[in-house]
């Protein structure tokens, strides 16, 4: 039988076999399950495995391949269910409500027998399963658990089904012989799953071997301890994870070592000719250390998976696994020698066999993968044969034992091998995914001098070994050293470690793919019912057909049937189509996490669909894996930046679906590299002159009033329809074996040769966004050269302002949408139908990249992007490109910030969502933090690509994933603001806030405005002590108030001073000048000069006309010049006190000022805004930060509700009632303080 991807080594230990579900290290180490209280109690097992081996010998006899179901069940399965849970804590033959109604569980199991009396009042609900802990599915004695035995009769993946649907945690499949343990979000992937022969466990009379098979599946094994919560199962589940996510810790260390021996191993080789000093040297080391890393995980995991056959002599001898278990030998003993490269060859002939296969004695003993990851023509420095042209690298023993030791065996110290294998088995693809996307933050550094770790801040840095003469260890290890002339990765802000911060949790990923994919599935899945009957006609008349022939002596009669045999395999081919024509995209795919989770969701619901036909070419091999393979190749699209992310999101899938002796799938037409945020549309843009920008130029986009045609028709009238019909072959054709894939190769390069010049000419378009001018008639010319002969474009290409424009287009990575992905959009009669035109579905974790990270875009995406107004962060460009992007009705969900509700610089998004698109769900996770290394607060917005005119009501959900949502209406999505929450909520802020009962504060107060911007603070910032020592001239020198000075209806001033060096003219901060500074303040003057290099350093500070003392935003003069009420911009809660006017406020501070002409006292306002009911609506108002503190900014303050005063009564009775009332409060304090004493 052919193995899933998913399925984990079988072990020599015969007691269970375990694919995936949890660690093998874990069930076989004597500290780990053994040392369980449960595995400790010796007598019960060995009763039950007693009156289980009694009641097998007793039907023994009657066991056999004729044996059907009810009697499998009646005679064993049920009397051993008896013994196990106990006859009145299971229900059989019930049912769950939106499962097809031929197909339901045999059994219900329930913790106790009240359970079970409980759930009885509640059967044909959902509510029925509620509390159940387990689902069960029996089979005939002979039955496979794996192979498809009728349409969507594929019994694991119906196990699978029923925990989805029902929302059950564990499912228990059996034949009797066979038992076999799924968890609902683990073996949703397919043929991920606990196991035990219970027959041959009773053969060994063993009772220690049959706790494998009692423990996990009697009625205990689901019932919570008190002590922990959590049932055995539960536990064993936890601690297998515990253990993968402590092997992949170690893994994130040991793979960045592997890294730096790789790149350093290259350059140390002399006979490769490269120079750390060459930028281009450096940048090629990199990327080919990065892939020969991802060739050892290949190889690491599919060896540990039994997908590559370590145990056949004829592959062992050249395995990675051998090689590896060599090189550990030898290294415990001592280092190999720098120059010999002999480990290398070794590894290249290794690399050679996956990507050719070989077969021994004409018999296939390793299929050739190919799939372009060993390719040596596509990586020809590193090929495993040479390459006409390209020098061949070569590398150390010394480097590449250190790096191949690494991935392979755990160290507690890094530079110290030891002899614990980390078994690959153990880890799931994300574990793998998130390690090897952390390495895209680092980029190679060269040291210019002798370097040591340190840690600073928690963090791992280098700094120059005179700096550090005892060097420390670095979290318990001894601290790494650099060379001089060694490459070492760093990421953008100097530390050793990437964060992975922002690789999404599984849960996160199931819940997107489940509310996107979900539905389009299940409409695949009507289409498909709605085919069946036609395919059923059909596929009768050819049988009668077919069985006439095969009555006939006629000489052609075996072709008739052949032929018949196609067309019917045809038909039920057909029945596949509204499942394999859906497009999933994810924009930013990184290692393909979310692509990951939508094969895994889309090929349960094939291998479970009851109207799709078993297909021959499936064979023994498991459903849902063939499936997944169709969907990966016809299905799935990603994008990204970074290269090296493409081809790791290839790795993922590659390693999610490989099986036994079939060829890795051909993906390049699917995953792409390119800027999803930068191209050009053929409708809107290219039929249009290009934009009048020219390099330095800061113009606005130029409306073209000239039409520019040509392009469109030239590609409908040329190439469209090659286009189609190569994408449609390199899609439709079965993946077989490696020739297959290389034909494949042959289609794209066709494909790729007849758009490239398409795209050069959408770059002309581009351009001059990014300085590269091309004007209207250089377009025209382009796009008639389209049409022209070979010479012509030959002559176009060698225009300097041509060339310029491909240049351009390769630094910023263009990427024209219909270009790449062209049977998205159009048919081979053009551009499909609008409500046909685009993706199905589009999900993933955008990049999040604040206003300040997006030097040399930033422009761009103002001018092309409605969304990108003010502060703005990347994402929302992402949802405003992708949306468009979807069928009509179609869906977009990302996890992304949840700045977008509420931020300022989200207003124009707000608007263009309300006009454009319809909100269909919103999950809100306030302050928790999905991403802990992350400073943002994220939500999952659910956005359809449709206009909803009229009012409409969209889900609700706070915080918690399992959790009812709540219907909202969407009349609550302003433009100026989404105030969300639960409907008791927000119906007392309605109330607060309702026009006639309250104001805006805005309305009656002067300003609200943010604090004073150093952007130096430690220069700018003066201790009193300081002030004293330095005998700084208080001239300039103002008291400063910082957030944490601010308490509830007082400052505490820490007699600390702010330089502002400016003069007041007409209410205005005028910079004084140097000359002034150094007359009337001369010792502040010395104190600024020796801190210039540091202040002139200010980002922005070189392109501005601000002087180089000036501070980063002064504010206004005069609103700092005044009585004021100041809040600490991050609170728990309302903290509001008076400031004098001789306090400034820095930034971390907002601050009010008043209106004179309004006649309420600032007293009033300091109680108002302290009072539990404004921190109510704050909490409504304001956006989330870490542990439920709000954000104090003007953009909420101007919102929150005050309560106008109407006086009826005249001033000076109002006055008299002022005074008793206050002689009244005398008289009470005093009486107080008497009795106090």
């Amino acid at each position: 039988m052919q193995t899933p991807v998913q399925q984990s080594l079988p072990l020599d230990c015969g007691n269970f076999n375990n694919r995936g579900l949890f660690a093998d290290h874990f069930l076989l180490d004597p500290q780990r399950l053994r040392a369980m209280e449960e595995w400790k109690e010796p007598i019960a097992a060995a009763e039950v495995r007693d009156k289980t081996d009694r009641i097998y010998r007793k039907h023994a006899s009657r066991f056999n391949s004729r044996t059907n179901e009810a009697q499998t069940e009646k005679d064993f399965i049920r009397p051993i269910l008896n013994l196990l849970w106990g006859d009145d804590c299971y229900q059989v033959q019930v049912t769950i409500p939106n499962v097809e109604g031929r197909r339901q569980p045999d059994y219900a199991f329930f913790r106790t027998a009240e359970d079970r009396q409980e759930a009885d009042t509640h059967k044909g609900t959902p509510e029925y399963w509620r509390d159940v802990p387990a689902l069960g599915d029996a089979k005939a004695w002979e039955s496979s658990l794996d192979r498809q035995s009728g349409p969507g009769e594929n019994p694991s993946a119906q196990v699978c089904n029923y925990l989805y649907r029902s929302r059950v945690r564990w499912g228990i499949l059996t034949n009797g012989r066979i038992w076999r343990l799924y968890e609902r979000d683990r073996s949703s992937a397919g043929g991920i799953y606990y196991e035990v022969n219970l027959v041959d466990l009773l053969g060994r009379s063993d009772a220690e071997s049959f706790k494998y098979f009692y423990l996990f599946f009697r009625r205990e094994a689901f019932v919570p301890d008190l002590q922990s919560g959590l049932s055995f199962v539960e536990k064993v589940l936890k601690g297998s994870a515990d253990y993968a996510a402590e092997v992949g810790e170690r893994l994130k260390e040991s793979v960045y070592d592997a890294l730096r021996y790789l790149m350093n191993g290259f350059f140390a080789h002399s006979a490769n000719a490269l120079d750390s000093s060459n930028p281009k040297h450096v940048r090629q080391i990199h990327e080919n250390s990065l892939i020969l890393l991802y060739r050892l995980l290949f190889i690491l995991y599919a060896e540990d998976r039994d997908i590559l056959p370590c145990g056949k002599e004829d592959y062992s001898r050249y395995s990675l696994r051998t090689l590896h278990k060599e090189i550990n030998e030898n290294l415990l003993r001592g280092p190999y020698s720098e120059k010999p490269t002999s480990l290398w060859g070794r590894l290249c002939a290794s690399f050679g066999l996956i990507d050719e296969g070989f077969e021994e004695s004409g018999r296939v003993v390793v299929p050739a993968y190919n799939g372009g990851l060993f390719s040596p023509q596509k990586y020809p420095q590193i090929a495993h044969t040479a390459q006409a042209g390209v020098r061949q690298w070569r590398i150390g023993d010394r480097y590449l034992a250190e790096a191949i030791d690494l991935l392979a065996y755990k160290r507690k110290v890094w530079n110290k091998p030891t002899s614990d294998h980390v078994d690959y088995a153990t880890l799931d693809v994300q574990h793998l995914g998130s390690i090897y996307e952390g390495l895209f933050e680092l980029q190679p550094n060269i040291a210019a001098e002798s370097l040591v770790e340190i840690s600073e801040k928690g963090k791992s840095r280098f700094r120059p070994k005179s700096e550090v003469p005892d060097p420390r260890p670095v979290r318990g290890q001894p601290p790494r050293r650099i060379e001089p002339g060694e490459v070492y990765p760093l990421t953008n802000r100097g530390e050793r470690k990437a964060t992975g911060s922002y690789y999404t949790p599984k849960y996160i990923v199931d819940y997107i793919v489940e509310n996107t994919v979900g539905p389009v599935a299940e409409q695949a899945a009507k289409k498909v019912a709605e085919l069946r009957a036609e395919g059923d006609k059909e596929i009768r008349k050819l049988e009668r057909t077919r069985r006439e022939w095969e009555k006939s002596s006629a000489r052609e009669a075996p072709e008739h049937i052949a032929g018949l045999n196609k067309l019917i395999e045809e038909q039920k081919r057909r029945l596949l189509k509204p499942y394999l024509a859906l497009k999933i995209l994810d924009p930013a795919m990184g290692s393909g996490h979310f692509l990951v989770g939508a094969a895994d969701h889309l090929s349960l619901a094939m291998a479970t669909d009851p109207n799709l036909l078993p297909l021959e070419e499936i064979g023994d091999e498991d459903a849902q894996a063939y499936y997944k393979r169709l969907i990966v190749e016809r299905c799935l699209c990603g994008v990204d930046l970074n290269p090296l992310a493409v081809e790791l999101a290839k790795l993922s899938l590659w390693l999610h679906t490989v099986s036994k002796n079939k060829a890795l799938s051909f993906l390049d037409h699917h995953f792409r590299c390119g800027n999803s945020l930068i191209g050009a549309r053929i409708e809107e843009d290219l039929t249009k002159e290009p934009p009048l920008r020219g390099k330095g130029k800061r113009g606005a986009k130029a409306q073209a009033e000239q039409l520019v045609l040509g392009l469109f028709e030239a590609l409908h009238e040329q190439h469209l329809v090659t286009f189609i019909d190569l994408l449609r072959r390199i899609s439709e054709t079965p993946t077989h074996d490696a020739e297959t894939e290389k034909l494949k190769e042959t289609w794209y390069a066709e494909l790729e040769k007849a758009r490239q010049k398409y795209r050069a000419v959408a770059n002309c378009w581009l351009a001059p966004y990014f300085g590269a001018p091309v004007s209207a008639e250089q377009y025209q010319t382009a796009v008639q050269a389209l049409r022209g002969s070979q010479a012509d474009w030959q002559v176009l290409t060698q225009e300097t302002w041509f060339q310029a424009a491909q240049s351009v287009a390769r630094q910023k990575h263009f990427f024209h949408w219909e270009l790449e992905f062209p049977e998205v959009f159009f048919d081979k009669h053009g551009f499909k139908p609008k409500e046909r035109r685009g993706f199905d579905v589009v999900i993933g974790n955008p990049p999040y990249v604040g206003f300040h990270g997006m030097a040399g875009l930033k422009a761009y995406l103002r001018l092309s992007y409605v969304s990108c107004s003010g502060k703005f962060d990347i994402y929302v460009a992402f949802i405003e490109r992708c949306v468009p992007l979807l069928r009509r009705s179609r869906c977009l969900s990302f996890i992304c910030p949840s700045t977008f509700m509420k931020r300022d610089f989200a207003g124009q998004f707000r608007i263009l969502s309300k006009q454009q698109w319809t909100l269909r769900g919103l999950v809100d996770f306030g302050s928790d933090r999905i991403f802990p290394e992350a400073a943002n607060y994220t939500c999952i917005p659910l956005i359809a690509n449709q206009v909803t005119a009229q009012g409409y009501q969209f889900t609700f959900t706070y915080r918690d994933l399992a959790g009812d949502p709540t219907l909202l209406p969407s009349g609550l999505l302003a433009p100026e603001g989404w105030i969300l929450g639960q409907p008791e909520i927000l119906a007392v802020l309605r109330k607060l806030m309702r026009a006639g009962t309250s104001v805006p504060l805005s309305t009656v107060v002067a300003t609200i405005s943010e604090g004073i911007v150093s952007a130096c603070n430690e220069v700018f910032f003066i201790p009193q002590s300081v002030m004293q020592k330095e005998r700084l001239e208080p001239r300039f020198l103002k008291r400063r108030l910082d957030g944490e000075h601010i308490h509830r209806f007082e400052t505490n001033w820490a007699r600390d001073f702010l330089i502002y060096p400016y003069l007041e003219d007409n209410s205005q901060a005028v910079v004084a000048s140097q000359e002034l500074l150094a007359k009337k303040s001369p010792n502040l003057w010395s104190y600024l000069c020796r801190n210039r290099k540091r202040l002139a350093g200010r980002a922005y500070f070189d392109r501005s006309t601000k002087e180089w003392y000036e501070l980063w935003n002064q504010r206004s003069f005069a609103l700092q010049s005044v009585p004021k009420i100041v809040v600490a911009e991050v609170e728990f809660r309302n903290k509001f006190a008076f400031a004098d006017a001789d306090c400034f406020y820095g930034d971390t501070v907002c601050g009010l000022t008043f209106d004179p002409n309004i006649p309420y006292s600032r007293g009033y306002f300091l109680a108002l805004l302290n009072s539990k009911t404004l921190t109510f609506a704050m909490r409504s108002l304001s956006v989330p930060k870490a542990n439920r503190y709000l954000i104090f900014k003007p953009i909420y303050l101007r919102q929150l509700p005050i309560l106008p005063i109407a006086f009826t009564t005249e001033e000076g009775e109002r006055a008299r009632l002022l005074g008793e009332g206050k002689a009244l409060c005398e008289k009470a304090v005093s009486a107080m303080t008497q009795g106090a004493k």
